[in-house]
């Protein structure tokens, strides 16, 4: 057995244990509704939405080539595509909420979370394995998020506080329940370029489009 297979087999293990914990039973049907949509998106993506194109193209001038068969970049293009990451791009999200595409009163509620979430640069600060709560505080605002993250509680417990990584990641809020989109990228805080960044970024005036740009750039460099 090599350690991804161990360190997936204590995910699991975490999953059965937790299984049956209200928050958790109620995490994942919302993160099963989440995942129904984000693929409806994909689909619309695909077939009908031509500012893909432009976002696409934009980003490959920009030296942002999306390769979109590898999971983590599908991961960035789903950030970059489906949730508002500046001011000039309609998103996904906004375009499923003016054509009223759902009927369902949770999907347009979860839609409506969608639109209402935070992205950001993270540290965590605390972690509670038992109920799988992750505790996220953003570096720029230093506001503090507490989430639902199994694989993060349970690989991360013993070791959060030495490992100085920073994340990137995207946080929906629904009916009580917080969790991240799975960006997940990650990046040490020794870093020259991250440090860099954290001191001297125009937070304010910056866009979620150009924060995620410049971090995947970072994460790839480390990869």
């Amino acid at each position: 057995m090599n350690e991804q297979d161990l360190i997936n087999g204590l995910i699991n293990l975490k999953k059965y244990i937790v299984k049956d914990k209200d928050h958790i039973k109620k995490y994942n049907r919302i993160r099963k509704i989440h995942n129904e949509i984000v693929n409806n998106m994909y689909i619309y993506i695909n077939e009908k939405d031509n500012d893909f194109t432009k976002l696409y193209n934009y980003l490959k001038k920009e030296g942002f080539d999306l390769k979109l068969y590898n999971p983590l970049d599908m991961s960035v293009f789903i950030e970059l595509t489906v949730y508002k990451v500046c001011p000039e791009l309609t998103s996904v999200t906004e375009k499923y909420i003016t054509k009223n595409k759902f009927r369902s009163k949770e999907k347009v509620e979860i839609l409506n979370a969608m639109n209402n979430s935070v992205v950001g640069l993270f540290k965590i600060v605390d972690i509670d394995s038992d109920n799988c709560y992750v505790t996220y505080e953003d570096v720029f605002t230093q506001k503090k998020y507490k989430i639902i993250d199994i694989a993060c509680a349970t690989i991360n417990f013993f070791n959060y506080q030495e490992q100085n990584i920073y994340i990137y990641n995207r946080l929906i809020t629904y009916d009580g329940i917080t969790f991240g989109t799975g960006i997940h990228l990650n990046v040490d805080s020794s870093n020259n370029k991250l440090i860099d960044f954290i001191n001297n970024h125009d937070y304010i005036n910056s866009s979620d489009l150009y924060r995620c740009m410049y971090l995947y750039d970072l994460f790839r460099e480390e990869d």
